[in-house]
């Protein structure tokens, strides 16, 4: 593939700063608080039971199947009898 010419350098800076380079937004929007004072502002909101009822039963799904995860990988798998003759067990009934 080609590279474009130097000529279309420029252009194309000043079509980037056209599309991309918003003047309003590098305006300051005024004073800002900070974020003492935005928490000393926020009431705290405790959960209610049974939101908290369900992120514990939520939690305690999650650690049992961890849990699992963790006991099936740790079994060593077992490995089929090379010796055994070897049964179609779609025939078998």
């Amino acid at each position: 593939m080609a590279t474009p010419p130097r000529d279309h350098d420029p252009s194309i800076k000043a079509r980037k700063q056209q599309l991309y380079d918003d003047p309003a937004d590098a305006a300051p929007t005024g004073p800002r608080r900070s974020f003492a004072e935005v928490l000393k502002a926020t009431p705290a909101a405790p959960l209610s039971g049974g939101t908290k009822a369900s992120l514990w039963a939520v939690g305690v799904l999650v650690a049992l199947l961890l849990a699992a995860a963790f006991v099936k990988s740790s079994r060593p798998r077992a490995r089929p009898d090379s010796t055994a003759p070897n049964v179609d067990r779609r025939s078998v009934k």
